[in-house]
């Protein structure tokens, strides 16, 4: 009965195939979707609130991945070393190289196993150490690409500014109302959960208005940046002057167009006005009064309490201000300050009317710029902050009437007309807080712990007392020109328009590109080398260098190595090859070099090695090809002269034969 055929040597590369197509297929899923983005809030938040647990999965997917990727190279490797020392007559006579050193099982033992081997010489062990460290990034880098992630992503959408438009103007952002006038009812704030807004913030905003001036020229630690806090409940704040502008964020008056998704961060240009201040002393006598009334005092018969009433005015550059009352307990008005201000012949103009408490603030005139602007906004929120830039080029002023700037300019000086009390003046002691603190800022603000003495007052210079007054005033009107467009937004009197935004919205995503892209071509590399390896199998089955079933036993396994080399005990020609000398020589030394050039091969028996030196492998080489080439077919050991079972040509002169004895030595 015929033997049964043997399967083919490529069906030892299935398991290995598909260990190998698996990390590809994935790394081509990931590669494709390195443009996937989910938008759901379910996951967003399943992504923000599991990831110990998402770590963890990841990890055991990706040393999955790895593990798959390291068997399909270990066999492939495998396979290859076996079919390298394996050894057949016809293989040797078409010149295929064949045969190992032990050094180079070594070699490939630890590179096979994943282990590190410092018994052999160092060259050979940086080899090693390299591919132990491929070996361990591939599950890092399987890490890295499938890992979800929170990521952000921009869509196109939409945000409500204020529309300064003539019909708001005549009932709103552009009316006159003044202390004296009774206006107050048309004004009334509009409350909500995220604070109240109002279009008179002289009047409904004068208390947090005045602790902006006195915070003015406050920096942060550190960071050494100001801080603007918003005057509502949203919890927003500026880390740059508002401008003005920036009045929507926080408010929710923002809507996507192009997409969904949870908004992190968006952006948009908004128009507005850039003030700025310059303030100097002006000692010229007369342009300015602070006179009690001749019978503008008053004595209360129950306590000692007096009241003084008088008159504050201002003859400045380009106008007179008309005035305003002021009272105080002393006679002198000491504790009264007034701002006037005039907006004739095109400037904006304030002067300081102070009594002698507020030494500092008497005789300083200010020149105010309202510069029209383009401002890019920058709403953050994540951490609830407001950015405003400025965008260079066309500057197009958006209320050509100057109503706008006018109400935001008036409001100042009605501020310091109502809150100059009996016993002090509220505003008047906010610019000297905040010329005190520019004095620290500039002389001490780079320091991480500045010392002062307590007992040794900062004297500022006349420079940092104008700088404190300016950093005063711009603030100050930024936000007074930022609370009348939040009141613009919300309140019945005001309007808004829709202005095209970009939105930055939380997605989830799947690792980084790189990782991504490293990942797919090691799966692909790896599946191309197994693909080749079957190839090259078949080519060899094809081309009889390879038996069918493939190599009769595994090298690199210590057990079949142990086995295999027990059966072929007998070594070739041991005493004329020198083999049993670096045998019998062997130290037991892993690194020794001679016994490390000993070849083994696999011979045509199945599961047999046998061990020679170089020499001896290199003489059954040549015998072989003169084998195919007709001199003497393998007889059973007719000579003593070999081992092979061989007659040379030179030993075996038939008539056959076409070289002479002396060419045959030739070749």
């Amino acid at each position: 009965m015929a033997s049964k055929k043997p399967h083919h040597a490529w069906r030892r590369f299935l398991l290995p195939l598909a260990a190998a197509t698996v990390p590809a297929a994935i790394g081509l899923a990931f590669l494709l979707m390195i443009q996937f983005r989910s938008y759901g809030e379910d996951r967003i938040a399943f992504v923000n609130n599991n990831r110990v647990n998402i770590q963890v999965a990841v990890q055991v997917t990706a040393a999955a991945l790895s593990g798959l990727q390291f068997y399909a190279v270990s066999s492939v490797l495998r396979f290859r070393t076996n079919a390298r020392v394996f050894a057949s007559d016809e293989g040797l006579a078409q010149g295929r190289v064949s045969g190992m050193t032990l050094d180079a099982l070594k070699i490939r033992s630890a590179v096979v196993r994943g282990v590190l081997d410092f018994d052999l010489r160092w060259p050979v062990v940086c080899q090693i150490l390299v591919w132990w460290l491929l070996l361990k990034s591939a599950a890092p880098l399987w890490a890295g690409t499938i890992t979800p992630k929170l990521g952000g992503h921009q869509i196109p959408g939409v945000v409500a500014v204020p529309d300064y438009n003539e019909e708001t103007r005549r009932n709103g952002w552009g009316t006159k109302c003044g202390p004296n006038d009774a206006c107050s009812e048309e004004f009334q704030p509009w409350y909500s959960n995220d604070g109240s807004v109002n279009l008179l913030p002289w009047k409904l905003s004068a208390g947090a208005l005045q602790t902006t001036v006195a915070t003015a020229s406050r920096k942060t630690r550190g960071t050494k940046t100001s801080r603007y806090p918003r005057l509502d409940n949203t919890g927003y704040w500026y880390n740059t002057r508002s401008y003005g502008v920036g009045a929507s964020g926080g408010w929710g008056l923002v809507e996507s167009t192009g997409g969904r998704g949870v908004i992190q961060s968006y952006s948009y240009i908004e128009k507005g006005y850039w003030a700025n201040v310059e303030c100097e002393r002006n000692s010229t006598e007369g342009w300015w009064s602070l006179a009690r009334f001749r019978r503008g005092s008053f004595t209360f018969t129950d306590s000692k309490a007096e009241m003084h009433v008088g008159w504050a005015w201002a003859d400045l550059p380009n106008g007179q201000w008309e005035g305003s009352q002021v009272w105080s307990q002393d006679a002198n008005l000491s504790t009264s300050v007034v701002i006037a201000s005039s907006s004739g012949r095109g400037k904006y103009m304030y002067g300081f009317v102070a009594g002698d408490h507020y030494e500092r603030l008497r005789d300083v005139q200010c020149t105010v710029i309202f510069k029209p602007t383009t401002f890019r906004v920058l709403v953050n929120d994540t951490n609830s902050s407001i950015r405003v830039e400025t965008v260079p080029g066309s500057n197009e002023d958006m209320d050509p009437t100057h109503d706008l700037i006018d109400n935001a300019f008036r409001s100042v000086s009605y501020m310091s007309q109502t809150m100059t009390t009996l016993y002090t003046s509220v505003l008047g002691d906010a610019f000297n807080e905040n010329i005190g603190m520019f004095t620290f800022q500039d002389e001490y603000g780079d320091m991480e712990d500045p010392k002062l003495d307590p007992d040794v007052p900062m004297n500022p210079t006349e420079k940092q007392v104008m700088r404190g007054i300016e950093e005063g005033l711009e603030v100050l009107l930024d936000y007074i020109l930022a609370t009348i467009a939040a009141g613009h937004l919300s309140t019945p009197q005001g309007h808004s328009r829709w202005v095209d935004a970009t939105l930055n919205v939380s997605v989830v995503k799947f690792g980084e590109v790189g990782y991504i892209y490293t990942s797919a071509a090691l799966g692909f590399l790896v599946l191309l080398a197994v693909l080749a390896e079957m190839a090259r199998v078949v080519i060899g089955v094809w081309r009889n260098r390879v038996p069918r079933a493939g190599p009769s036993l595994d090298i690199l396994d210590i057990k079949s190595a142990i086995l295999g080399t027990a059966k072929g005990a007998a070594v070739e020609d041991a005493s004329s090859s020198g083999v049993g000398a670096a045998v019998s020589s062997w130290s037991g030394q892993a690194d020794d070099a001679k016994a490390g050039e000993l070849v083994v091969t696999m011979e045509a028996e199945v599961g047999m090695l046998k061990l020679t030196d170089g020499m001896g492998h290199l003489q059954r080489k040549r015998m072989s090809q003169f084998s195919r080439l007709g001199y003497q077919s393998p007889v059973e050991s007719q000579s003593e002269k070999t081992g092979f079972g061989y007659l040379s040509p030179i030993e075996n002169q038939t008539e056959k034969t076409p070289f002479t004895k002396s060419e045959a030595e030739t070749h």
